[in-house]
């Protein structure tokens, strides 16, 4: 297996395009996103690549950066990447 990914925003049109890449090199992809929904992924990859992507549900704006971080750590080790392809979008009470 190659390189463990942690991405961030992974259902979004940009996303799910990295998640497709990784998956297809033979890498390892842990996504991070608000919908546990994985049509946008399914209609970019095949259901047996699909099957290799690991789900964790969560919403980055909700203490961000700790959120992230902390579930980083819990998926993955030291010398790994992580992707960051969700948006932070302002709040429609600013």
């Amino acid at each position: 297996m190659g390189e463990r990914y942690f991405i961030t925003g992974a259902q979004g049109c940009i996303g799910s395009w990295i998640v497709k890449a990784l998956i297809e090199r033979g890498d390892e992809a842990i996504v991070f996103d608000r919908s546990d929904d994985s049509r946008r992924l399914g209609a970019v990859m095949s259901l047996n690549d699909l099957a290799r992507v690991r789900f964790v549900t969560g919403d980055i704006t909700e203490g961000a950066a700790a959120t992230v971080n902390s579930l980083r750590r819990r998926h993955s080790r030291d010398d790994e990447a992580i992707r960051r392809t969700a948006r932070l979008r302002p709040s429609r009470h600013e």
